[in-house]
Protein backbone atom coordinates (compact mmCIF):
# COMPACT_ATOMS: atom_id res chain seq x y z
CA UNK A 1 0.00 0.00 0.00
CA UNK A 2 1.38 3.40 -1.34
CA UNK A 3 0.34 6.23 0.55
CA UNK A 4 0.45 9.76 -0.67
CA UNK A 5 2.08 12.28 1.65
CA UNK A 6 2.42 15.79 2.58
CA UNK A 7 4.99 17.60 4.59
CA UNK A 8 4.34 19.84 7.42
CA UNK A 9 7.12 21.84 9.65
CA UNK A 10 5.92 21.98 13.25
CA UNK A 11 7.93 24.42 15.53
CA UNK A 12 8.02 22.74 18.89
CA UNK A 13 8.93 24.95 21.95
CA UNK A 14 11.47 22.90 23.58
CA UNK A 15 12.09 25.45 26.88
CA UNK A 16 11.27 29.26 27.49
CA UNK A 17 11.61 31.22 30.42
CA UNK A 18 13.27 34.32 31.78
CA UNK A 19 16.61 34.92 33.55
CA UNK A 20 17.32 38.66 35.55
CA UNK A 21 20.76 39.73 35.19
CA UNK A 22 22.23 42.29 37.84
CA UNK A 23 24.49 44.84 35.86
CA UNK A 24 26.27 47.31 37.92
CA UNK A 25 28.89 49.91 37.70
CA UNK A 26 30.58 53.31 38.38
CA UNK A 27 29.46 56.36 35.72
CA UNK A 28 32.29 58.78 36.03
CA UNK A 29 31.10 62.25 34.67
CA UNK A 30 33.74 63.48 31.85
CA UNK A 31 35.83 66.13 32.54
CA UNK A 32 34.19 68.88 29.74
CA UNK A 33 30.73 68.39 32.59
CA UNK A 34 30.46 70.02 35.50
CA UNK A 35 29.95 68.50 38.43
CA UNK A 36 26.71 67.12 39.46
CA UNK A 37 24.42 69.12 41.83
CA UNK A 38 21.41 67.11 41.81
CA UNK A 39 20.57 64.08 39.66
CA UNK A 40 17.34 64.33 37.55
CA UNK A 41 16.37 61.04 35.75
CA UNK A 42 18.46 57.85 35.17
CA UNK A 43 16.99 56.15 32.27
CA UNK A 44 18.10 52.79 31.04
CA UNK A 45 17.76 50.83 27.51
CA UNK A 46 19.13 47.29 27.17
CA UNK A 47 20.31 46.22 23.59
CA UNK A 48 21.59 42.43 23.01
CA UNK A 49 24.57 42.50 20.68
CA UNK A 50 25.22 38.59 20.04
CA UNK A 51 23.12 35.95 20.84
CA UNK A 52 24.94 32.41 19.99
CA UNK A 53 23.87 28.62 20.76
CA UNK A 54 26.41 25.93 20.99
CA UNK A 55 25.88 22.45 21.91
CA UNK A 56 24.85 23.07 25.07
CA UNK A 57 25.28 26.69 25.50
CA UNK A 58 24.00 29.70 24.48
CA UNK A 59 26.10 33.09 25.23
CA UNK A 60 24.93 36.54 24.81
CA UNK A 61 26.54 39.96 25.37
CA UNK A 62 25.13 43.58 25.29
CA UNK A 63 24.93 46.87 26.37
CA UNK A 64 22.88 48.39 28.85
CA UNK A 65 22.70 52.17 27.68
CA UNK A 66 22.25 54.72 30.30
CA UNK A 67 20.88 58.28 30.13
CA UNK A 68 21.69 60.89 32.72
CA UNK A 69 20.09 64.13 33.31
CA UNK A 70 21.45 66.36 36.23
CA UNK A 71 21.18 69.67 37.49
CA UNK A 72 25.03 71.32 37.37
CA UNK A 73 26.91 73.29 40.05
CA UNK A 74 27.06 76.03 37.83
CA UNK A 75 24.98 78.83 37.94
CA UNK A 76 24.31 79.75 34.45
CA UNK A 77 23.42 75.87 33.08
CA UNK A 78 20.18 74.21 34.17
CA UNK A 79 20.75 71.26 33.26
CA UNK A 80 22.98 68.49 31.64
CA UNK A 81 23.33 64.76 30.45
CA UNK A 82 25.57 61.80 30.42
CA UNK A 83 25.38 59.66 27.99
CA UNK A 84 27.27 56.00 28.44
CA UNK A 85 26.51 52.14 28.87
CA UNK A 86 27.71 49.23 31.04
CA UNK A 87 28.56 46.02 28.98
CA UNK A 88 26.71 42.88 30.13
CA UNK A 89 27.25 38.99 28.84
CA UNK A 90 25.62 35.82 30.10
CA UNK A 91 26.08 32.61 29.45
CA UNK A 92 23.48 29.66 30.00
CA UNK A 93 23.87 26.12 30.04
CA UNK A 94 21.34 23.78 28.65
CA UNK A 95 21.10 20.22 27.44
CA UNK A 96 18.47 20.83 25.42
CA UNK A 97 20.61 23.14 23.54
CA UNK A 98 21.69 22.08 20.42
CA UNK A 99 23.34 23.70 16.87
CA UNK A 100 20.23 24.32 14.34
CA UNK A 101 17.65 25.25 16.95
CA UNK A 102 15.62 28.38 17.00
CA UNK A 103 16.71 30.69 19.83
CA UNK A 104 14.47 34.25 20.42
CA UNK A 105 16.13 36.06 22.98
CA UNK A 106 15.21 39.87 24.23
CA UNK A 107 16.64 41.77 26.79
CA UNK A 108 14.58 44.51 29.05
CA UNK A 109 15.53 46.49 31.59
CA UNK A 110 13.19 46.02 34.54
CA UNK A 111 15.17 48.07 36.84
CA UNK A 112 17.51 50.87 37.25
CA UNK A 113 18.95 52.39 40.25
CA UNK A 114 21.71 54.78 41.55
CA UNK A 115 23.08 56.40 44.17
CA UNK A 116 25.37 59.56 44.04
CA UNK A 117 28.66 58.88 45.98
CA UNK A 118 30.17 62.85 45.31
CA UNK A 119 29.46 65.31 42.57
CA UNK A 120 31.25 63.37 40.01
CA UNK A 121 31.01 59.77 40.68
CA UNK A 122 27.48 57.85 40.64
CA UNK A 123 26.89 53.91 41.37
CA UNK A 124 24.39 51.97 39.16
CA UNK A 125 22.48 48.96 39.81
CA UNK A 126 20.02 47.74 37.38
CA UNK A 127 18.43 43.92 36.51
CA UNK A 128 18.20 43.47 32.84
CA UNK A 129 15.57 40.31 32.09
CA UNK A 130 16.53 38.39 29.46
CA UNK A 131 13.54 36.69 27.85
CA UNK A 132 14.14 33.61 26.09
CA UNK A 133 11.89 30.93 23.97
CA UNK A 134 13.32 28.18 22.16
CA UNK A 135 12.06 25.68 19.64
CA UNK A 136 12.68 23.44 16.99
CA UNK A 137 11.49 22.71 13.68
CA UNK A 138 10.84 19.43 12.74
CA UNK A 139 9.38 17.84 9.18
CA UNK A 140 7.10 15.76 9.46
CA UNK A 141 5.45 13.29 6.56
CA UNK A 142 1.57 12.93 6.91
CA UNK A 143 -0.34 10.22 5.56
CA UNK A 144 -3.21 12.44 3.63
CA UNK A 145 -4.54 9.42 1.24
CA UNK A 146 -3.23 6.49 -0.69
CA UNK A 147 -3.06 4.94 -4.34
CA UNK A 148 -5.40 3.00 -5.37
CA UNK A 149 -7.65 4.56 -2.74
CA UNK A 150 -10.83 2.27 -3.59
CA UNK A 151 -9.43 -0.85 -2.71
CA UNK A 152 -9.18 0.40 0.97
CA UNK A 153 -10.87 1.58 3.77
CA UNK A 154 -9.46 5.19 5.02
CA UNK A 155 -10.58 6.96 8.03
CA UNK A 156 -9.84 10.44 7.36
CA UNK A 157 -9.25 13.55 9.51
CA UNK A 158 -9.64 17.23 8.71
CA UNK A 159 -7.84 19.70 11.01
CA UNK A 160 -5.91 23.55 10.94
CA UNK A 161 -2.25 23.08 11.48
CA UNK A 162 0.04 25.80 11.72
CA UNK A 163 2.72 24.97 9.82
CA UNK A 164 5.96 26.49 10.75
CA UNK A 165 7.93 28.31 7.44
CA UNK A 166 10.38 30.39 8.91
CA UNK A 167 12.45 32.45 12.02
CA UNK A 168 13.75 35.62 11.21
CA UNK A 169 15.76 37.60 13.36
CA UNK A 170 17.40 41.08 11.60
CA UNK A 171 18.21 44.61 11.61
CA UNK A 172 18.05 47.45 9.44
CA UNK A 173 19.43 50.79 9.50
CA UNK A 174 16.89 54.07 9.20
CA UNK A 175 19.12 57.00 8.29
CA UNK A 176 17.58 60.83 8.42
CA UNK A 177 18.36 64.35 9.08
CA UNK A 178 16.23 66.34 11.47
CA UNK A 179 15.50 69.84 10.94
CA UNK A 180 13.61 71.74 13.93
CA UNK A 181 10.65 73.16 12.89
CA UNK A 182 10.80 77.15 11.91
CA UNK A 183 10.27 79.44 14.59
CA UNK A 184 11.98 76.96 17.14
CA UNK A 185 14.62 78.10 19.48
CA UNK A 186 18.18 76.77 17.97
CA UNK A 187 20.15 74.03 19.77
CA UNK A 188 22.86 74.95 22.39
CA UNK A 189 23.56 70.83 24.00
CA UNK A 190 21.28 68.40 22.42
CA UNK A 191 20.53 66.42 26.08
CA UNK A 192 18.71 62.99 25.11
CA UNK A 193 17.33 61.40 22.23
CA UNK A 194 14.23 58.61 22.54
CA UNK A 195 13.75 56.64 19.89
CA UNK A 196 10.10 54.09 19.40
CA UNK A 197 8.94 52.19 16.38
CA UNK A 198 4.91 52.12 15.80
CA UNK A 199 2.59 52.39 12.75
CA UNK A 200 4.00 49.11 11.46
CA UNK A 201 2.46 47.07 8.71
CA UNK A 202 4.07 44.41 6.93
CA UNK A 203 2.91 42.36 3.05
CA UNK A 204 3.94 38.75 2.26
CA UNK A 205 5.68 38.90 -1.65
CA UNK A 206 7.04 35.78 -2.69
CA UNK A 207 10.09 34.91 -0.89
CA UNK A 208 10.03 38.75 0.91
CA UNK A 209 8.23 40.73 3.26
CA UNK A 210 7.63 44.49 3.03
CA UNK A 211 8.12 46.15 6.45
CA UNK A 212 6.49 49.49 6.86
CA UNK A 213 6.59 51.79 9.84
CA UNK A 214 7.35 55.11 11.78
CA UNK A 215 10.22 55.74 14.05
CA UNK A 216 9.32 58.68 16.44
CA UNK A 217 12.03 60.38 17.73
CA UNK A 218 11.68 62.94 20.80
CA UNK A 219 14.42 65.69 21.16
CA UNK A 220 15.53 67.11 24.37
CA UNK A 221 18.16 69.95 24.15
CA UNK A 222 19.01 73.30 25.60
CA UNK A 223 18.91 76.88 23.73
CA UNK A 224 21.82 79.41 23.74
CA UNK A 225 19.83 80.53 27.24
CA UNK A 226 19.87 77.61 28.26
CA UNK A 227 16.68 76.97 28.47
CA UNK A 228 15.09 73.59 27.81
CA UNK A 229 13.53 73.16 24.98
CA UNK A 230 11.84 69.58 22.87
CA UNK A 231 10.70 68.86 19.49
CA UNK A 232 8.91 65.96 18.27
CA UNK A 233 10.01 64.01 14.85
CA UNK A 234 8.64 61.07 12.52
CA UNK A 235 10.89 58.82 10.16
CA UNK A 236 9.40 56.80 8.00
CA UNK A 237 11.11 53.69 6.67
CA UNK A 238 9.96 50.75 4.24
CA UNK A 239 12.68 47.64 4.32
CA UNK A 240 12.80 44.51 2.35
CA UNK A 241 13.71 41.96 4.12
CA UNK A 242 14.10 38.52 2.28
CA UNK A 243 11.99 35.69 4.02
CA UNK A 244 12.72 31.94 2.47
CA UNK A 245 10.43 30.36 1.50
CA UNK A 246 7.28 33.04 2.10
CA UNK A 247 4.60 33.45 -0.10
CA UNK A 248 1.44 35.49 -0.10
CA UNK A 249 -0.68 32.78 1.66
CA UNK A 250 2.12 33.12 4.37
CA UNK A 251 0.79 34.57 8.14
CA UNK A 252 3.56 36.56 9.99
CA UNK A 253 3.78 37.98 13.16
CA UNK A 254 6.79 40.57 13.71
CA UNK A 255 8.03 42.79 16.58
CA UNK A 256 10.30 45.68 16.48
CA UNK A 257 12.43 47.25 18.72
CA UNK A 258 15.37 50.07 18.92
CA UNK A 259 18.95 48.05 18.95
CA UNK A 260 21.02 50.94 18.88
CA UNK A 261 20.89 55.19 17.88
CA UNK A 262 23.31 57.20 16.82
CA UNK A 263 23.07 60.88 16.68
CA UNK A 264 25.04 64.43 16.26
CA UNK A 265 24.05 67.93 15.71
CA UNK A 266 24.55 69.77 12.51
CA UNK A 267 24.62 73.59 11.16
CA UNK A 268 21.84 74.60 8.56
CA UNK A 269 22.80 76.91 5.46
CA UNK A 270 22.70 79.71 7.80
CA UNK A 271 25.22 78.51 9.96
CA UNK A 272 22.69 77.51 12.68
CA UNK A 273 22.93 74.22 14.65
CA UNK A 274 19.21 72.98 13.97
CA UNK A 275 19.67 69.27 12.16
CA UNK A 276 20.19 66.02 14.22
CA UNK A 277 21.36 63.55 11.80
CA UNK A 278 20.11 60.02 13.24
CA UNK A 279 21.15 56.63 12.59
CA UNK A 280 18.79 54.25 14.17
CA UNK A 281 19.26 50.37 13.90
CA UNK A 282 15.86 48.65 13.94
CA UNK A 283 15.43 44.66 14.99
CA UNK A 284 12.77 42.65 13.30
CA UNK A 285 11.84 39.23 14.87
CA UNK A 286 9.76 38.06 11.98
CA UNK A 287 7.89 34.50 12.64
CA UNK A 288 5.99 33.46 9.51
CA UNK A 289 4.01 30.30 9.58
CA UNK A 290 0.74 29.17 7.28
CA UNK A 291 -2.92 27.90 8.15
CA UNK A 292 -2.85 24.47 6.18
CA UNK A 293 -6.17 22.98 6.42
CA UNK A 294 -5.10 19.12 6.60
CA UNK A 295 -6.31 16.29 6.00
CA UNK A 296 -4.82 13.18 7.19
CA UNK A 297 -5.50 9.16 7.73
CA UNK A 298 -6.10 8.32 11.05
CA UNK A 299 -6.76 4.66 10.46
CA UNK A 300 -7.23 2.12 7.48
CA UNK A 301 -7.86 -1.35 6.70
CA UNK A 302 -7.98 -3.74 3.15
CA UNK A 303 -11.32 -5.24 3.20
CA UNK A 304 -11.17 -9.14 2.88
CA UNK A 305 -7.19 -9.17 3.80
CA UNK A 306 -5.08 -9.15 7.05
CA UNK A 307 -4.02 -5.28 7.78
CA UNK A 308 -2.06 -3.86 10.49
CA UNK A 309 -1.04 -0.15 10.74
CA UNK A 310 2.46 0.79 12.55
CA UNK A 311 1.86 4.56 14.15
CA UNK A 312 3.66 6.72 15.18
CA UNK A 313 2.37 9.84 17.17
CA UNK A 314 2.90 13.75 16.68
CA UNK A 315 2.16 16.58 18.21
CA UNK A 316 0.96 19.55 16.11
CA UNK A 317 -0.56 22.91 16.67
CA UNK A 318 -4.19 23.52 15.44
CA UNK A 319 -5.44 26.97 14.99
CA UNK A 320 -8.79 27.34 16.51
CA UNK A 321 -9.18 31.01 16.24
CA UNK A 322 -7.89 34.92 15.69
CA UNK A 323 -8.68 37.82 16.91
CA UNK A 324 -7.98 41.54 17.03
CA UNK A 325 -9.24 44.07 19.06
CA UNK A 326 -8.42 47.95 19.87
CA UNK A 327 -8.47 49.21 23.25
CA UNK A 328 -8.48 53.17 23.86
CA UNK A 329 -7.49 53.70 27.57
CA UNK A 330 -7.56 56.97 29.16
CA UNK A 331 -5.96 58.25 32.38
CA UNK A 332 -5.51 61.32 34.48
CA UNK A 333 -1.83 61.54 35.98
CA UNK A 334 -1.58 64.06 38.38
CA UNK A 335 1.83 65.23 39.68
CA UNK A 336 2.72 64.82 43.92
CA UNK A 337 1.67 68.27 45.52
CA UNK A 338 5.26 68.42 46.12
CA UNK A 339 6.29 68.50 42.76
CA UNK A 340 6.62 71.49 40.21
CA UNK A 341 4.25 73.12 38.06
CA UNK A 342 4.41 71.68 34.26
CA UNK A 343 4.63 73.95 31.16
CA UNK A 344 4.79 71.28 28.54
CA UNK A 345 5.21 67.60 27.95
CA UNK A 346 8.53 66.12 26.55
CA UNK A 347 7.81 62.40 25.85
CA UNK A 348 5.59 59.84 26.92
CA UNK A 349 6.84 56.05 27.14
CA UNK A 350 4.12 53.60 27.08
CA UNK A 351 5.45 49.67 27.53
CA UNK A 352 1.86 47.27 27.41
CA UNK A 353 2.46 43.91 29.29
CA UNK A 354 -0.18 41.30 28.91
CA UNK A 355 -0.47 39.40 32.28
CA UNK A 356 -2.62 36.62 31.48
CA UNK A 357 -4.94 35.24 28.89
CA UNK A 358 -7.99 33.01 29.33
CA UNK A 359 -9.91 31.43 26.59
CA UNK A 360 -13.66 30.68 26.98
CA UNK A 361 -16.58 29.55 25.02
CA UNK A 362 -16.21 32.39 21.88
CA UNK A 363 -14.03 35.11 23.49
CA UNK A 364 -10.94 35.36 24.80
CA UNK A 365 -10.05 37.33 28.05
CA UNK A 366 -6.78 39.48 27.99
CA UNK A 367 -5.38 41.25 31.25
CA UNK A 368 -2.60 43.50 31.51
CA UNK A 369 -1.14 46.86 32.05
CA UNK A 370 0.65 49.96 30.01
CA UNK A 371 3.74 51.25 31.82
CA UNK A 372 3.62 54.73 31.11
CA UNK A 373 6.90 57.08 32.02
CA UNK A 374 6.11 60.59 31.28
CA UNK A 375 8.21 63.44 31.49
CA UNK A 376 7.68 66.99 31.46
CA UNK A 377 9.20 70.12 31.66
CA UNK A 378 8.77 72.67 34.30
CA UNK A 379 7.77 75.99 34.59
CA UNK A 380 9.82 76.83 37.21
CA UNK A 381 13.86 77.55 37.13
CA UNK A 382 14.44 75.34 40.01
CA UNK A 383 13.66 71.82 38.65
CA UNK A 384 13.86 72.21 34.86
CA UNK A 385 12.11 67.98 34.29
CA UNK A 386 10.53 65.89 36.23
CA UNK A 387 9.09 62.79 35.49
CA UNK A 388 6.08 60.86 36.27
CA UNK A 389 4.68 56.42 36.51
CA UNK A 390 1.91 55.35 36.44
CA UNK A 391 0.09 51.68 35.30
CA UNK A 392 -3.12 51.57 33.28
CA UNK A 393 -4.79 48.15 34.02
CA UNK A 394 -6.77 46.86 31.33
CA UNK A 395 -9.28 44.09 30.42
CA UNK A 396 -10.69 42.93 27.08
CA UNK A 397 -13.00 40.25 25.67
CA UNK A 398 -11.65 39.59 21.91
CA UNK A 399 -14.35 37.08 19.87
CA UNK A 400 -12.40 34.44 18.77
CA UNK A 401 -15.05 31.77 17.36
CA UNK A 402 -14.55 27.92 18.30
CA UNK A 403 -12.15 28.68 21.30
CA UNK A 404 -13.04 26.92 24.16
CA UNK A 405 -11.43 26.31 27.98
CA UNK A 406 -7.96 24.82 27.64
CA UNK A 407 -6.89 26.11 24.61
CA UNK A 408 -3.78 28.05 24.14
CA UNK A 409 -3.92 31.92 23.67
CA UNK A 410 -1.14 33.70 21.62
CA UNK A 411 -0.99 37.87 22.39
CA UNK A 412 0.68 40.46 20.77
CA UNK A 413 0.26 43.96 22.62
CA UNK A 414 0.84 47.37 20.75
CA UNK A 415 0.10 50.57 21.84
CA UNK A 416 -0.76 51.84 17.92
CA UNK A 417 -1.12 55.56 19.16
CA UNK A 418 -0.51 57.65 21.93
CA UNK A 419 -1.11 61.28 23.14
CA UNK A 420 -0.92 63.14 26.49
CA UNK A 421 -2.15 66.90 26.90
CA UNK A 422 -2.21 69.40 29.81
CA UNK A 423 -5.56 70.17 31.41
CA UNK A 424 -6.66 73.18 32.87
CA UNK A 425 -6.11 71.48 36.34
CA UNK A 426 -2.43 70.87 35.46
CA UNK A 427 -2.70 67.47 35.11
CA UNK A 428 -1.29 64.90 32.38
CA UNK A 429 -4.52 63.57 30.39
CA UNK A 430 -2.74 60.50 28.75
CA UNK A 431 -4.46 58.40 26.02
CA UNK A 432 -3.65 55.70 24.22
CA UNK A 433 -4.65 53.12 21.84
CA UNK A 434 -3.82 49.77 22.29
CA UNK A 435 -4.24 46.93 19.54
CA UNK A 436 -4.56 43.57 20.51
CA UNK A 437 -4.20 40.88 18.30
CA UNK A 438 -4.92 36.80 19.32
CA UNK A 439 -4.23 33.47 18.03
CA UNK A 440 -5.21 30.43 19.52
CA UNK A 441 -4.50 27.26 19.00
CA UNK A 442 -4.16 23.59 20.36
CA UNK A 443 -1.88 21.13 20.54
CA UNK A 444 -3.68 18.41 19.36
CA UNK A 445 -1.97 14.52 18.71
CA UNK A 446 -2.65 13.05 15.48
CA UNK A 447 -1.08 9.11 14.53
CA UNK A 448 1.06 9.05 11.80
CA UNK A 449 0.65 5.60 9.90
CA UNK A 450 4.57 5.21 9.08
CA UNK A 451 4.38 1.60 7.54
CA UNK A 452 1.56 -1.39 6.91
CA UNK A 453 1.55 -4.90 6.98
CA UNK A 454 -1.15 -6.73 4.43
CA UNK A 455 -1.32 -10.61 4.24
CA UNK A 456 -4.04 -12.55 2.94
CA UNK A 457 -7.18 -14.36 5.40
CA UNK A 458 -6.46 -18.20 5.98
CA UNK A 459 -9.38 -19.96 4.59
CA UNK A 460 -10.06 -21.40 7.49
CA UNK A 461 -10.66 -17.80 9.13
CA UNK A 462 -13.27 -17.13 6.40
CA UNK A 463 -16.84 -16.18 7.62
CA UNK A 464 -20.19 -16.46 6.29
CA UNK A 465 -23.04 -13.84 6.92
CA UNK A 466 -23.04 -12.80 10.28
CA UNK A 467 -25.40 -11.36 12.54
CA UNK A 468 -24.56 -8.70 14.40
CA UNK A 469 -26.18 -6.41 17.30
CA UNK A 470 -24.93 -2.79 17.70
CA UNK A 471 -23.40 -1.99 21.06
CA UNK A 472 -23.63 1.60 22.48
CA UNK A 473 -20.60 3.67 21.39
CA UNK A 474 -20.35 1.89 17.87
CA UNK A 475 -20.05 3.15 14.84
CA UNK A 476 -20.27 1.83 11.11
CA UNK A 477 -16.78 2.39 10.18
CA UNK A 478 -15.67 0.43 13.60
CA UNK A 479 -18.17 -2.55 12.72
CA UNK A 480 -17.11 -2.60 9.31
CA UNK A 481 -13.16 -2.60 10.11
CA UNK A 482 -13.65 -5.33 12.74
CA UNK A 483 -15.58 -7.39 10.02
CA UNK A 484 -12.96 -6.55 7.13
CA UNK A 485 -15.68 -5.77 4.89
CA UNK A 486 -16.83 -2.42 3.34
CA UNK A 487 -18.73 -0.37 5.34
CA UNK A 488 -20.81 0.79 2.34
CA UNK A 489 -21.83 -3.16 1.91
CA UNK A 490 -23.16 -3.42 5.12
CA UNK A 491 -24.78 -0.10 4.58
CA UNK A 492 -26.16 -1.91 1.28
CA UNK A 493 -27.02 -5.01 2.58
CA UNK A 494 -29.08 -3.43 6.03
CA UNK A 495 -30.50 -0.51 3.53
CA UNK A 496 -29.26 1.95 5.94
CA UNK A 497 -29.50 5.33 4.57
CA UNK A 498 -27.22 6.72 7.21
CA UNK A 499 -24.34 5.78 9.22
CA UNK A 500 -25.54 6.09 12.11
CA UNK A 501 -26.42 3.43 14.35
CA UNK A 502 -28.52 2.60 17.46
CA UNK A 503 -27.81 0.71 20.82
CA UNK A 504 -29.46 -2.85 20.11
CA UNK A 505 -29.84 -2.46 16.10
CA UNK A 506 -29.54 -5.93 14.07
CA UNK A 507 -26.91 -5.53 11.49
CA UNK A 508 -26.15 -8.08 8.70
CA UNK A 509 -22.42 -8.53 8.05
CA UNK A 510 -22.05 -9.80 4.49
CA UNK A 511 -19.08 -12.19 4.55
CA UNK A 512 -15.51 -11.38 3.41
Amino acid sequence: MDFIKKSLIVNTPVQKGCAELGVDGDIIVPDVLPDILKVIQVDGNSYLSSCEVTEGRLSCTGKLELKILYIPDAQEEKIKSVITSLDFSHVMSNANLTEGIISDVSADVSKVDFQLINSRKLKIRSVVSLGYCFSNAETIEIASGAEEENNFELKKKSIHACGFVTFKDTQFLVRESLELPSGQASIHELLKLDVSVCDTEFKVISGRVVVKGVCGVCALYTDSGYNVRYADFEIPFTEIIDLEDANEETICEADFNICDVSYRTEADSDGDCRIIFTEILVGAKINAYEDTELDYIEDCYYPGHNMTAEKEMKTVESIIAKGMSTVTLREIIAAQKSAPALSGIYNIIAKPVVESAKADNGKICVEGKVQCYCLYICAGDETPVYSIQKEISFCENIDAEGCVPGCDCRVRADVVHKNCALNSAGETEIKLNLALEVLVTKQVSIPIITDVDISEIDAEDRKGIVIYFVRSGDNLWDVAKRYKVFASDIAELNGLETEELSDGMRLLIPSE
